[in-house]
């Protein structure tokens, strides 16, 4: 009985030691929120730290579909010390704890969008990157620390039909001369006239256009 008892004691000790190991070896991680929302509307995405090895110092830049998203707010949380700057204009963060480190893990910052009228359905990122990877993110000894960035997502429940260009709700020739128009330079680009969602205005935005009437 000693015997299995010991050996019982042997391996919750060995389980025990792989857990510290496993838990040690999760990555510093900032992460976004997944949420969903409908044109016109206005949404949240929140933004999360995981695995904070401790950090006094932070910089980063949102990155988003600015035809589809338009960044209204930006909102530190009160729950982590320091001080919070979120600039809306060059979608800009900035933290910063001069007393020293903090291991705080839970939400950074939100960031408030509203989603544009005629934005079509589907799922667009919105994410973080670090401006300078050499100094981006430091703790107080002023070593630099590389997180995992995992981009979060907006997924849109969309009011306008696909290929409708000019907001009629309809789909026909009009939204061929509509996206002409663009490629020309003499209207503004829109964002639900990039049809194949390549980041591009063009030519093959009219081959798909040209194909939905086609199929019709």
């Amino acid at each position: 009985m000693k015997r299995i008892i010991a050996t019982i004691l042997s391996l919750l000790l060995v389980f025990s030691s792989l857990t510290t190991v496993f838990a040690e070896a999760e990555p510093f991680t900032i992460s976004g929120q997944s949420v969903s929302a409908k044109a016109g509307e206005t949404v949240s995405v929140k933004f999360s730290i995981q695995n904070n090895p401790g950090i006094s110092i932070c910089s980063l830049e949102l990155v988003y579909d600015p035809t589809v998203l338009e960044l209204q707010e930006i909102n530190g949380n009160p729950l982590l010390d320091g001080n919070f700057f979120g600039n809306v204009e060059q979608n800009f963060v900035l933290w910063a704890n001069y007393s020293g480190d903090t291991n705080y893990n839970g939400v950074m910052f939100t960031a408030v969008f509203s989603v544009k009228e005629g934005a079509r359905s589907g799922l667009t990122d919105v994410s973080v990157r670090l401006p300078d990877e050499s100094d981006s993110i430091l703790n107080n000894k002023y070593e630099s620390l590389l997180p995992n960035l995992v981009s979060g997502s907006v997924f849109i429940d969309g009011t306008s039909l696909f290929g409708d260009v000019n907001q009629d709700k309809n789909v026909d020739a009009a939204d061929v001369v509509c996206i002409a128009s663009m490629i020309l330079g003499k209207t503004e680009t829109i964002g639900i006239a990039d049809l194949n969602s390549d980041g591009f205005v063009n030519v093959i935005d009219m081959v798909v256009l040209k194909k939905i009437l086609a199929n019709r």
